[in-house]
């Protein structure tokens, strides 16, 4: 990846302002390493070199084997397989380094004679609470930033890393011109490799002089009216939410994340798990591009910024089978996939911020005032709130059912009251992955049963929880009814609400015994479906054969095009998947409907397993 020096205070960006013709120019690469030569100043110290492989243009190469770094003379220095360079004694050696075909080197110098000066890093943070920005900023730490000492030819002389208190140091023989640049870039060698860049792909940076008689001049402290602090504080809140999920899941792999961020763009925040020539050209990463009419950029929107963190945590570590897609929070009726993934989304600021308010020394790291619960969730327009949901509250909202995103931040909020966070992120990386279905709510519930293993009275909170939100994964009152030993009576005209949910964990089946005169006409229907469940009916008779069966009565309804969002959607509502049956009895007997979810999962693997329905039996 190519670095972009964008200036302290202020940031520039140059677009070209024409297009010609030129003539094809063979591509070369070469293995960059930086930097290629450096100062160790204490026994002990550690510096990282940084190997690439480049082009003429030092563009860095889509393919990047994996490179390996060996030590001349280790009793000098040492280096491990990621570049960590640690000096053992004063004197000089040569690291080299390899990576497929291409080799360089780095000159390492260790002395202890040298004039050391140090710093401190620091950006300035915006406030925020339920009505929006308040006004207030405070500085924060840039902590484990690349830094990197530039002489007056703009070579990198030395590199170091911010610690966690934003301070850094470098070591100097001799007088000279120098610069000093912090890069929104992480270096830590724990899993925790984040980046932020432009639209361009070139991270972004903060440089300022260095005067080796002042001291003072080795601090940077980014303002907000720079223009560049934003960059910084994505970087931030994307480090401290994989320290989180780091303490509670040690040995996860967190891949490299790369995040693009610019003003104005206009084009969304999203996370792309691919390449995409239209929205997502740096491939993979979280695109931080709002803007609109109100010049709404998102890079202080914390809330939303650790939304996309959690779709790139659920695809790297957990399972996310959402189709994307137009979503608002009010709608009852989503993709069961869909409101999963933007529920776990909706909810995972909540569980950053508890995570962060838990310990004295992450607290500082909140932006919420005092006044704001840690359940809320603000995405900001301008300087106001454009949406601020307590995702706490409890009954009384219109936020319900499984194919709400909200109700599904509800529901994880209460889940994480009642066992806590480390259990329910159990659930995600441990169970998640295996389940063969596509991922929704449901599959939750079978891990978070499967994890814990609750005693009666946690299990009763649990269904509490769901319930609050009108999601029942429990039997209801008329189970067993199973088979045609256990079958209760449907009566004509009287309606019967009934839940396919068993808790043994097999798939349910509610069998009802009908009463029927020869001649007579019926019908069996279902209706008033909720939590994403498609019925499935089937009348046999008291032998077993069957005499007629219905999935969708009409499910040509089912995908819809919607005004709001202006394109087809899936609309798990009440009507669209619900089931029915006429016939005319041969004879009068006893006959019997089998109620049970589709056994086929095309093409509606946005329906559920589980669910609410209600049945009636009637002669029209």
């Amino acid at each position: 990846m190519i670095t972009r020096v964008l200036g302290y205070v202020l940031l520039s960006l140059i677009l070209s302002a024409c297009f010609h013709q030129k003539q094809t120019e063979k591509e070369t690469f070469h293995l960059s390493l930086t930097p290629s030569h450096t100062l160790i100043w204490a026994i002990g110290n550690t510096t990282r070199l940084r190997a690439s492989v480049v082009n003429q243009h030092d563009e860095a190469a889509k393919a990047q084997p994996t490179p390996s770094f060996v030590s001349a003379d280790p009793a000098i220095a040492t280096v491990d397989s990621e570049g960590l360079v640690t000096a053992v004694a004063v004197g000089e050696t040569t690291i080299s380094v390899s990576a497929g075909d291409y080799t360089a080197s780095a000159a390492i110098t260790v002395n202890t004679d040298v004039l050391v000066l140090s710093g401190k890093v620091q950006y300035q943070d915006r406030e925020y609470n339920k009505n929006g920005f308040t006004g207030n900023q405070a500085y924060q730490l840039v902590r484990y930033a690349i830094v990197d000492l530039l002489d007056s030819n703009n070579n990198i002389v030395q590199t170091t890393v911010t610690d966690a208190n934003g301070d850094y140091s470098f070591g100097f023989t001799s007088d000279g011109s120098y610069r000093v640049r912090v890069l929104a870039q992480t270096d830590i060698g724990s899993g925790l490799d984040i980046s932020v860049a432009n639209h361009s792909g070139a991270v972004y940076s903060v440089s300022k002089s260095l005067d080796l008689a002042d001291s003072a001049s080795a601090n940077l402290n980014i303002s907000y009216a720079s223009g560049v602090a934003g960059p910084f504080n994505i970087l931030d809140v994307f480090l401290s939410a994989g320290e989180m999920t780091l303490s509670y899941l040690p040995g996860v792999n967190l891949p490299a994340l790369s995040a693009f961020w610019a003003e104005r763009q206009g084009a969304g925040t999203y996370y792309c798990e691919y390449y995409d020539g239209t929205y997502c050209k740096q491939g993979e990463g979280i695109y931080i591009y709002n803007a609109g009419s109100t010049g709404d950029t998102d890079e202080f929107d914390d809330d939303v910024i650790w939304h996309e963190y959690s779709h790139y945590l659920a695809a790297k570590i957990s399972k996310d089978n959402s189709p994307g897609g137009c979503h608002i929070l009010s709608s009852n009726d989503l993709d069961l996939r869909l409101s999963w993934s933007e529920g776990w989304g909706d909810y995972f600021p909540a569980a950053m911020k508890s995570w962060l308010a838990a310990d004295m020394g992450r607290a500082s790291r909140l932006s919420i005032d005092a006044t704001t619960v840690e359940s809320i969730y603000v995405d900001t327009a301008g300087t106001s709130a454009q949406i601020a949901v307590d995702i706490a509250l409890p009954g009384g909202s219109p936020y319900v059912y499984a194919s709400n995103e909200l109700a599904v931040a509800k529901i994880l909020w209460g889940v994480q009251q009642q066992v806590g966070l480390a259990q329910l992120l159990q659930v995600m990386n441990g169970y998640l992955p295996g389940v063969s279905q596509a991922v929704s709510l449901e599959n939750f519930w079978d891990g978070l049963l499967a994890v814990v293993s609750p005693d009666a009275t946690l299990l009763t909170n649990l269904e509490t929880v769901f319930a609050d939100r009108l999601v029942y994964y429990v039997e209801d009152s008329y189970e067993a009814n199973n088979d045609k030993a256990s079958a209760g009576s449907l009566s004509l005209d009287l309606a019967q609400t009934h839940f396919l949910y068993r808790s043994d964990g097999n798939p349910d089946k509610d069998v009802f015994a009908l009463n029927v005169t020869a001649g007579q006409s019926y019908q069996v229907k279902t209706y008033g479906l909720y939590n994403g469940i498609d019925t499935y009916l089937k009348l046999v008779n008291s032998g077993g054969e069957q005499l007629a069966e219905n999935d969708d009565k009409d499910a040509s309804g089912y995908q819809r095009y919607d005004g709001f969002c202006g394109t087809t959607r899936v609309h798990n509502d009440t009507y669209s998947l619900a089931s029915e049956i006429n016939f005319t009895a041969s004879a009068s007997e006893t006959l019997y409907i089998e109620a049970s979810t589709t056994s086929d999962p095309v093409p509606y693997p946005s329906a559920g397993r589980y669910g609410t329905y209600s049945i009636k039996f009637t002669q029209p």
